[in-house]
C-alpha cells in the first residue's frame, strides 16, 4: 500500500537545498510535459545506504562492510522490502531507492573490462533507501507527497517542507561563473582517435564513444542547486537531475530516456546523430537531413540495435522489439 497526500504548490530544487540530506536526488522534465517526460521527482531519504567505494569495498550506513559485490547486496536489500504496489494517480514511484552509478561499476557488470579510477571524489556506486517523495505532474499541475505504507508519518514532514519551499529564495541567485575553464588538450583527444581506429582495424571493438573533459574552476565552491539552476535554464532537458550527497553533487541534463520500467514493460529510447543548429533554423529542414544522412542513420541504426541487445540480456526471449525508429 501508498499513502499519498495532495498538496500545494511546491518548489522541489528550495526544499533540496534547505534539506539536502533528507532529498537527495531531484529529478525534473524540465523541458517537456509529455507523457514522455511528464513527472518532477523529490525523492526522501530515511537516512539507509549502500555505497561502494574506491577500494572495491561495499559498505553500510554505519561503514560496515556488506558481503558479495555492489549489485548483489542491492539486490538483496531490495528483495527484502520490495513491494508490487503501484503509485497512485499514475505516478512513477512507489517509493524505492535513489541510485548513482559510475562509470568504473561497468566493471562488474563485464569483469573482462580493466577500467582507471576516475577522479575526483564521487564514490563507485551508491544506493539510497528513499521510502517517500513529493511529486509533480507536469501534465496538469497536481502536486502530492508520497510515502511507503510503513512510512506515511512522511507525509506531513513532506508537505511542511513543500508550504515552506513556496517563499524560498530562487536558487539561480548567487550564480558567478567559474574564474577559468579549462578543454582537455587536442592532441589528446586526436590520440584517442587514432587508437580507436587501429581497434576497429584490428576487430577489438566496433563502436566507441570519446569525449573531451572540460573542468571548471571556481573562486568559491558553487552551491550544487545554483549550479543546477543555472544548467537547467541554460540547457533545458526532458530529463534533467541533481544528486548530492555529502560534500559532492552530480547536475545532469539529458535529451534521452535510458530506460522505463512500467510492471513487466522495459522500453529504452536512445538518441545518436548531430546536426548543428542556428538561430531562425527550419527545425523541419534540420530533422530531414538528420534523418537522411547516412552517417548519422548508420551511428543511430547502431545504438538501437546496441540497446536491443542489452534489453535482450534481461527480457523474456523473442519479446524485444524496434517499434519507432
Amino acid at each position: 500500500m501508498i499513502a499519498t497526500r495532495m498538496i500545494g504548490d511546491v518548489d522541489l530544487l528550495a526544499c533540496q537545498r534547505r534539506h539536502r540530506a533528507r532529498y537527495p536526488l531531484l529529478l525534473e522534465s524540465v523541458a517537456d510535459g509529455t507523457a514522455r517526460a511528464r513527472w518532477d521527482l523529490l525523492l526522501a531519504t530515511d537516512g539507509r545506504h549502500i555505497r561502494l567505494d574506491r577500494d572495491g569495498v561495499t559498505r553500510d550506513q554505519d561503514g560496515a562492510a556488506l558481503a558479495g559485490d555492489f549489485l548483489s547486496c542491492l539486490d538483496r536489500a531490495w528483495s527484502i522490502e520490495r513491494t508490487s504496489a503501484a503509485a497512485a494517480d499514475d505516478a512513477p514511484f512507489p517509493g524505492g531507492w535513489a541510485v548513482f552509478l559510475g562509470y568504473e561499476l561497468a566493471g562488474q557488470v563485464e569483469p573482462v573490462l580493466a577500467l582507471p579510477a576516475a577522479a575526483g571524489s564521487l564514490p563507485v556506486a551508491l544506493a539510497v533507501r528513499c521510502p517517500a517523495a513529493l511529486l509533480r505532474d507536469r501534465a496538469d499541475g497536481r502536486c502530492l507527497a508520497l510515502a511507503e505504507a510503513d512510512a506515511a508519518t512522511w507525509l506531513d514532514t513532506l508537505q511542511a517542507d513543500a508550504a515552506a519551499s513556496v517563499s524560498a529564495t530562487p536558487a539561480a541567485r548567487g550564480w558567478e561563473p567559474p574564474e577559468s575553464m579549462d578543454e582537455e588538450a587536442p592532441a589528446v583527444f586526436a590520440a584517442g582517435v587514432r587508437r580507436i581506429l587501429a581497434y576497429l582495424v584490428a576487430g577489438d571493438v566496433f563502436q566507441a564513444n570519446l569525449s573531451r573533459g572540460w573542468t571548471a574552476r571556481f573562486r568559491e565552491a558553487p552551491d550544487a542547486g545554483v549550479l543546477y539552476a543555472r544548467l537547467r535554464e541554460a540547457n533545458p532537458a526532458p530529463f534533467a537531475g541533481l544528486f548530492v550527497s555529502g560534500e559532492w553533487a552530480v547536475a545532469s541534463a539529458s535529451p534521452e530516456r535510458l530506460v522505463s520500467v512500467r510492471g513487466s514493460r522495459v522500453e529504452t529510447r536512445p538518441i545518436a546523430g548531430t546536426r548543428p543548429r542556428l538561430p531562425g533554423d527550419d527545425d523541419g529542414v534540420r530533422i530531414r537531413e538528420l534523418a537522411a544522412h547516412p552517417k548519422e542513420r548508420a551511428e543511430h541504426v547502431m545504438l538501437v540495435d546496441l540497446e536491443r541487445n542489452d534489453l535482450g540480456r534481461v527480457c523474456v526471449g523473442g519479446s524485444v522489439e524496434v517499434d519507432e525508429l
